[in-house]
């Protein structure tokens, strides 16, 4: 016998009774009924668990370092069968929100209790169902996960021999397939027969319930296998591959079409358990920067990778190299070194650069990612990596290529030489958006080229060709010599290289302000003034500005400090400045800060350097 479903629960089976009846549940989830020393066996698609204390040294089951969709998010939060719910840090039972719902992070728990009654053997069976919402209230993203218990209204002591999956009931043993856990007789209150228990294994059973269904028929279990192979058909004959792209000894890279979009298809040429390692990362990924998987396929014949269509990036504004930092730095968040820096791995698409083989089975990086160092982690690799490919793209030269430079015998030290340009790209851009660099051309680096350069990488000889003191910075500090002085991912992607005009005139207003109160930081500055100026500040300025300068307030010409203030309070009261000085300037922020910033190449990233030890200031802290 099968027990009905939650839809018709309320059915009522009527069979002759018997005064001498004992049910006996077991481990399996059935109910059996002893009826004139006959067994009578009712399935119940129910999960019996143990509902046990939440133990005080729970350890965090759910992560916070992988950052989910709202769907994928609330579907991962960790429900046991028990009814226990863990979520960062925290943990309750179900019955616990019974009364109340719980809000943790926006996410609401909440429970719904009712009660559903049939009648078996005449005797009343009373099922409870509590349905577990988790909703994002954000969202509205919901889960829904329900579960079921058998309730007995009373409950008394006899004695009853239990031993596995034998009971002695009345100087009889009867045998089941499992384990007994629970025996009930029956109390009549009124002429109606309830549910007594006698004995019980365990404290309370919780049960996680299957979905009922009708009995299915032999079309429904042909249907479904027939849908699923129609899908894939489906989808395997709209993929289709056009043009070879590139090719090296793991996989072969096509130009193709899915469902009549275009795309990128990564044939392997081999099947490895990495690859599936691969396909599972990128499907939980949900970042702009990382090239999307759309289809994947691995049968014994063959293995592809489907991703959306990107163009290699060969002009890049700066808010474009920002976004390749984006890029490493989510990896970095998710605890995934990227280490395929190439420029043919980073890509374009609508506008947003992603990049490309994204968690793939490595393949060697010649000439870009450094693997002779062992105290060297792999995120530091990463960081190291990524300089050389920005200062690639911003001169056009890879860091570690000492082409164009040559030993002084007695010095030791590298001094300019004629620039070898047999391989230079033919194709020289113009100057582009964001002047991330004046028109320049890209080398093109044979295998012999890279390996010169690993070579360079190894004895740590590098030459940095940025002659923008914020470009020369950035790249300084992700290739020094000691791994332990160079830059994180962090402060990389917040590096004032890539402010905009707005950035750099809030920096240096609160700068200014912190600098009034604190003649340490005074001091460090005007210890520094000879990167930003060699002469009186006044001298390097427009005379009409010079002139409108001490209107309000008279400034020491020979101190860094008051130059700092002379920006902030121009940039504070610009509407006050008259007509003919804003003419020079020709726009706020914008044309303000590059007229300071073209005079005083220096000055933003000496107070940047200067200031990086009052980062804790709330003025300063979300600078750094």
């Amino acid at each position: 016998m099968i027990f009905p479903t939650e839809a018709i629960v309320t059915a009522i089976i009527l069979l002759p009774f018997v005064n001498s009846l004992y049910i006996i549940q077991t481990n399996n989830s059935s109910l059996h009924f002893i009826l004139n020393d006959k067994i009578h066996e009712v399935k119940i698609p129910l999960r019996p668990r143990k509902l046990l204390e939440i133990p005080g040294d729970f350890v965090k089951s759910d992560t916070t370092d992988v950052v989910l969709s709202s769907r994928q998010y609330i579907h991962n939060i960790l429900v046991t069968s028990d009814g226990n719910i863990f979520i960062e840090g925290q943990s309750f039972n179900i019955d616990s929100i019974i009364d109340k719902p719980k809000i943790i992070n926006n996410i609401v728990f909440q429970t719904q209790k009712r009660c559903a009654t049939a009648q078996l053997f005449d005797i009343m069976i009373f099922i409870v169902f509590l349905d577990l919402n988790i909703i994002d209230s954000r969202t509205m993203c919901k889960r829904v996960q329900r579960f079921s218990y058998i309730y007995y209204p009373f409950s008394s002591t006899k004695e009853i021999d239990v031993r596995g999956h034998t009971v002695t009931i009345e100087g009889k043993i009867y045998r089941f397939p499992e384990d007994v856990i629970a025996v009930y007789n029956t109390k009549n209150i009124d002429g109606v027969n309830y549910m007594n228990r006698i004995y019980c294994s365990t404290q309370i059973s919780i049960y996680q319930p299957r979905i009922q269904q009708k009995s299915p028929s032999v079309f429904y279990f042909i249907s479904i296998p027939l849908i699923l192979f129609l899908i894939w058909i489906f989808k395997r004959k709209h993929v289709k591959f056009y043009d070879k792209i590139d090719e090296n000894e793991l996989y072969i890279l096509y130009e193709g079409s899915y469902v009549n979009k275009r795309v990128l298809i990564k044939w392997y040429k081999k099947y490895t358990s990495e690859v599936s390692n691969e396909v599972r990362r990128l499907y939980k990924m949900d970042c702009a920067h990382i090239s999307k998987l759309l289809y994947h396929e691995n049968s014994i014949f063959h293995t592809f990778l489907v991703f959306e269509y990107s163009d290699i990036l060969i002009r890049p504004t700066k808010d474009m190299l920002k976004q390749i930092v984006l890029g490493v730095k989510y990896l970095h968040d998710l605890k995934i070194p990227y280490k395929f820096f190439n420029p043919s791995n980073i890509r374009i698409r609508n506008g947003n650069v992603v990049l490309f083989n994204v968690c793939s089975p490595w393949i060697r990086q010649i000439g870009w990612y450094s693997e002779e160092h062992d105290e060297e982690d792999v995120f530091m690799r990463d960081v190291l990596s990524l300089g050389c490919l920005l200062h690639y793209y911003i001169t056009g030269y890879h860091p570690f290529d000492l082409r164009g430079t040559m030993m002084d015998e007695n010095t030791k030290k590298f001094i300019k030489a004629p620039c070898f340009d047999a391989n230079t790209d033919e194709i020289r851009l113009n100057p582009i958006m964001d002047e991330v660099c004046d028109t320049i051309s890209w080398q093109k680096y044979t295998n012999e080229d890279l390996e010169r350069i690993n070579i360079n990488i190894s004895l740590r000889r590098y030459k940095i060709r940025c002659e923008d003191q914020l470009a020369h910075d950035l790249i300084y500090h992700t290739v020094k010599n000691k791994i332990k002085d160079r830059t994180n991912i962090h402060k990389l992607s917040v590096h004032p290289y890539f402010w905009n005009a707005s950035t750099v005139f809030e920096f240096i207003a609160h700068y200014s302000d912190i600098l009034e109160g604190s003649p340490t930081e005074v001091k460090k500055l005007e210890r520094n003034k000879g990167r930003i100026f060699e002469r009186s500040w006044n001298l390097y300025l427009d005379r009409m500005i010079e002139d409108e300068l001490s209107v309000f307030r008279i400034y020491n010409y020979n101190s860094a400090k008051d130059l700092v203030r002379v920006i902030r309070n121009k940039g504070r009261h610009y509407n006050q400045i008259p007509n003919c000085v804003k003419e020079i300037y020709t726009s706020f922020p914008e044309g303000f800060i590059s007229y300071w910033s073209n005079l005083f190449p220096g000055l933003l990233i000496v107070c940047y350097n200067c200031g990086y030890y009052m980062k804790e200031n709330e003025l300063l802290e979300k600078f750094y």
